[in-house]
């Protein structure tokens, strides 16, 4: 698992042996599961309209990044540089609403281009919430180091409470069902991140502390750091 601050996407090298980010522990990481080409994405025809009012309510109720930097857990000790272009590429992509799988409990989480990080605790013990989870509940998870990262002070911020409000559970997989968030609405009308601080409505896969970023270019990679069991090694 790895959160960008403490994101839940990791960055590895690739099977080549090159230095590239990609996602880390596929298999262990919910935030991290591919896409089926055989499961149809749900999706919703745009409400110009619609976006123009969601867009001015996030603009009353959106609040900015607190001082503290976001993490990412990194398989791979990889420089701000290959995780800024990592960041960059995933901001390229269009934020997606996940299929629903209806053999598996699929997480209420956005596919597509989406970071994901925890923020960065101060003081000694685990470095994030999303550390403390991943060392506690997965070993192989339990990675060497981190990069820390700074949200840009002009991010549009909300909690996962007012995008359950806003957002609602506004899509209907055609899949399984299942009613899960419009995520491309929330993209649509200005959201960069939704923020989850263990104390808002829970959906399915919100393990830990964390933000997911629609927004990827609105973090900076700042420094790689060390960790040990999830704690940042001093000195």
């Amino acid at each position: 698992m790895i959160p960008l601050a403490l994101l839940a996407c990791g960055v590895a090298l690739d099977d080549a042996g090159r230095s590239t980010p990609r996602p880390l522990y596929p298999k262990l990481d919910p935030h991290t599961l591919p896409h089926s080409d055989e499961l149809p994405r749900p999706r919703v025809r745009p409400d110009p309209a619609q976006a123009a009012a969601d867009a001015a309510i996030i603009s009353r109720i959106a609040h900015r990044p607190g001082p503290h930097l976001e993490v990412v857990l990194l398989d791979d000790p990889l420089s701000p540089s290959q995780i800024q272009a990592w960041l960059e590429a995933r901001a390229s992509t269009p934020v997606e609403n996940r299929p629903l799988d209806v053999t598996r409990h699929t997480p209420d989480k956005p596919a597509g281009g989406v970071a994901w990080t925890s923020q960065q605790r101060q003081g000694p013990g685990f470095i994030s919430g999303w550390a403390e989870f991943a060392c506690s509940e997965y070993e192989a998870a339990c990675v060497p180091q981190a990069m820390l990262l700074e949200a840009s002070p002009e991010a549009r911020v909300i909690d996962l409470d007012e995008a359950l409000a806003l957002g609602g559970r506004g899509v209907t997989s055609r899949v399984s069902g299942r009613e899960i968030m419009d995520w491309e609405r929330l993209a649509r009308a200005g959201v960069d991140a939704v923020h989850y601080s263990m104390e808002s409505a829970y959906l399915e896969g919100w393990d830990a502390e964390s933000t997911v970023w629609l927004s990827p270019s609105k973090l900076r990679a700042v420094r790689l750091v060390a960790l040990d069991r999830g704690q940042l090694v001093r000195g």
